[in-house]
């Protein structure tokens, strides 16, 4: 991953998707969480990726399997969630140093910053509608 960080064309696929990896240590950390959490799940899938004429997702994680699709469904939240959680990671993980490039410490900055998002969409969902206010009561 951290080849594939700091260019290595064998990362191409990854930055095709989540864009460079960011140059401060915190992105650069959630950045490699991810491109890991693809890699381990093209592994699992033992499957090449989609062909051509499938979506950006369907060529990196391979087709959306019609069952068990949780699994590609975590990923392919992540990759769509990668443009906040790079951002998010940016700032949150400012004062981290350069060991974050630990891998180690990836999945914990990912998980930390992945809270940060699940915490605003759930600031900004609509609460459900008093009963009793719907009824006239």
């Amino acid at each position: 991953m951290l080849a594939a960080a700091h260019g290595d064309p064998a990362g191409e696929h990854l930055e095709i998707v989540l864009g460079p990896a960011p140059p401060d240590p915190g992105g650069r950390a959630v950045w490699c969480a991810i491109s890991n959490e693809i890699e381990a799940h093209r592994d699992r899938a033992s499957r090449a990726p989609g062909p051509a004429g499938t979506g950006q997702l369907g060529r990196l994680l391979g087709d959306r399997p019609t069952y068990t699709t949780k699994e590609w469904d975590r990923v392919a939240g992540l990759v769509n969630d990668a443009p906040a959680l790079l951002e998010i990671a940016s700032t949150n993980e400012r004062s981290a140093d350069a060991a974050i490039e630990d891998p180690r410490l990836w999945r914990a900055a990912l998980d930390r910053n992945v809270k940060v998002i699940d915490a605003a969409r759930a600031a900004l969902k609509p609460e459900p509608p008093d009963v009793s206010m719907e009824l006239g009561w």
